[in-house]
């Protein structure tokens, strides 16, 4: 009898159904958003402060932005003059780039070399390195990698020697075990604040 009570009611009522479905969508959102702070507050010393990657803008900023970032990935060069612009035009705003190398042989050749400059020049010239691989028309390939560490001025013999290191392959290791801890995916992939 029940049964077809709530039957009856629910066919005349149908809005009802919708009405549950987005209590229940709303729920979902906001169950996978506290497991999503959960999981930033629990890596956040892996997220915002490995000591390796480099950081841009004010080190001890009040905001902190978080990259992944690709340099083949087309996202990634279209968003890299907005996260410039938004380095510039605000002076407390803090900049983690992540070298995640997700798009073939020469994506991780590039983030190798990347990592590698920043211990060269007290890595003043990683912005410039950075930029320049993100300016590259087309594919990028190993060749193109070590010109352009070039026409920045690294020295490029140190850049290959130390891009192969342990020490490199290791932050590359594990940068990719937190994007999948954090679930990341794809290029490019912000994280802010918590």
């Amino acid at each position: 009898l029940l049964r077809s009570e709530v039957r009856r009611y629910l066919l005349e009522h149908p809005e009802v159904i919708m009405e549950a479905i987005q209590i229940l969508e709303d729920r979902r959102r906001r169950a996978e958003a506290e497991a999503e702070a959960d999981v930033v507050a629990r890596l956040a010393d892996e997220i915002f402060e490995d000591g390796y990657s480099h950081v841009a803008g004010d080190p001890y900023g009040d905001v902190t932005v978080v990259e992944f970032l690709d340099y083949q990935c087309g996202f990634c060069k279209r968003a890299h003059p907005e996260v410039r612009t938004l380095i510039e035009s605000d002076p407390g705003l803090r900049l983690v780039v992540k070298e995640f190398p997700i798009l073939g042989p020469a994506s991780r050749t590039a983030a190798e070399a990347a990592l590698a400059a920043i211990a060269q020049d007290e890595g003043r010239r990683y912005l410039a390195f950075n930029d320049a691989l993100m300016a590259h028309d087309g594919r990028l390939s190993d060749a193109a990698v070590w010109e352009i560490a070039e026409e920045v001025g690294l020295d490029v013999a140190r850049l290959r020697r130390d891009a192969k290191s342990d020490a490199v392959q290791g932050m590359i290791e594990r940068t990719y075990a937190l994007a999948r801890a954090l679930r990341i995916e794809g290029t490019p992939t912000f994280v802010i604040g918590d």
